[in-house]
């Protein structure tokens, strides 16, 4: 059965792709809408498996390290000192090389890849915590509920913080009662329902409502 984050996700594709129509020039955003539709098949992909008994950890050890990857460049177009970017660049870089030796020589591709998903997350959370010392050290004032950049960092460190020590030991986790999975699935879903809640934001807030006699518009900044 698909979860109910699956169907917040596709919401938020959708909110998405109606930003990314109703701008006039390209944007930061833009390969966002494209990995975010990219995150929902391979979501319905895992579920299409799963109901035909079939595994679907090799897709998800291939995609999560395409995902922190992705996340890494989006938090780099969000900063602006030279240091800070070349180092997510070269972060980038080295986990994609640690995670494809854990993946296919220790681990293994049949194996979820605990090792390197508990170091993503560790490298995503301070790569959210990084973007907000910037934030902080702005020299003009910058409303940060406006801004899509705040709405996307926050969600990845809210996601990442909490979720670490949960995927850190998936595992383990995949061996205890029914009971106790169903339970660890409900969680997951709700951290999943809250992170693109707040993608959502993050495109929803570039909008502002224009009240006409006849109707409402939603325009752009």
């Amino acid at each position: 059965m698909i979860q109910i984050g699956v169907y917040i996700l596709a919401l938020s594709c959708v909110v998405s792709i109606i930003y990314l129509l109703k701008q006039h020039k390209p944007n930061k955003l833009r390969f966002f809408t494209f990995f975010l539709l990219a995150t929902l098949i391979v979501e319905l992909t895992a579920n299409y498996l799963s109901s035909k008994d079939i595994s679907n950890l090799p897709l998800y050890n291939i995609f999560t390290t395409f995902e922190f990857i992705f996340y890494i460049f989006t938090i780099r177009q969000f900063i602006h000192r030279p240091l800070g970017r070349k180092i997510f660049l070269y972060t980038m870089v080295a986990y994609g090389l640690a995670a494809f030796i854990n993946i296919f020589l220790i681990q293994g591709i049949m194996v979820f890849h605990t090792i390197t998903y508990a170091i993503g997350c560790l490298v995503i959370v301070f790569c959210a915590v990084y973007y907000f010392y910037e934030i902080l050290f702005r020299p003009t004032p910058v409303t940060l509920v406006r801004m899509p950049d705040f709405w996307i960092c926050s969600g990845l460190l809210f996601y990442y913080a909490v979720s670490f020590p949960i995927y850190g030991f998936t595992n383990f986790v995949m061996s205890l009662p029914h009971a106790l999975l169903k339970n660890f699935n409900l969680f997951i879903q709700i951290l999943n329902i809250i992170l693109y809640t707040m993608f959502s934001i993050a495109f929803l807030c570039r909008f502002k409502v224009t009240k006409s006699p006849l109707s409402l518009s939603l325009v752009p900044y």
